[in-house]
């Protein structure tokens, strides 16, 4: 069993409450966040920035391009001054009785995530096989899988691939076979 490394993980709640689309207080979460992410460049750690959920950075609706815009705005300066990769985040509402499907859009139909983003992944319950399903909905590197389906075992806190019984596409497995021999 791998343990985490705690150490290099930083949750900051400082941010709590902020709205980027203020333009203050835009301004004074990249120039903060950017002072820790160069501290831990400085020390040799990789960085990647998560915002989770996005959705608790603006005051307003993410479905609404100007806000959807503000976050983007943030996490490319964030991304620019400091060489970060980065992760955005949200969580879809639960369905209703009435409602039956979700719309596989982890964009929320905004233009902005989608332009900004260079991959998307959809996570929805799998009704198949039990546990999730990671749908790649945009993939512009061509990294990312079409289809996953995981599960989670409580003992190791991990999740992982049944890969005969995952839907995955015979091309798919493959390249998963591949990249995890690169690491």
């Amino acid at each position: 069993m791998c343990e985490p490394f705690w150490y290099n993980i930083v949750v900051k709640p400082d941010f709590i409450g902020f709205d980027v689309f203020e333009a203050k207080q835009a301004n004074y979460f990249v120039e903060n966040v950017c002072l820790d992410l160069n501290y831990f460049k400085a020390i040799g750690y990789p960085i990647v920035v998560i915002f989770d959920p996005i959705i608790s950075m603006v005051s307003g609706e993410i479905k609404e391009e100007r806000y959807a815009k503000a976050i983007t705005r943030v996490a490319n300066q964030i991304q620019n001054k400091s060489g970060c990769a980065m992760i955005l985040t949200n969580h879809t509402t639960k369905l209703s009785a009435s409602k039956k499907k979700q719309k596989a859009d982890p964009f929320y139909g905004s233009q902005a995530f989608k332009a900004f983003c260079t991959s998307g992944i959809y996570v929805c319950k799998n009704e198949d096989y039990g546990g999730v399903k990671m749908i790649s909905t945009k993939s512009s590197h061509g990294n990312t899988l079409e289809q996953i389906h995981l599960n989670y075992d409580a003992f190791t806190h991990s999740l992982f691939a049944k890969v005969d019984a995952s839907g995955m596409k015979n091309y798919d497995k493959v390249l998963a076979t591949i990249r995890s021999m690169r690491t």
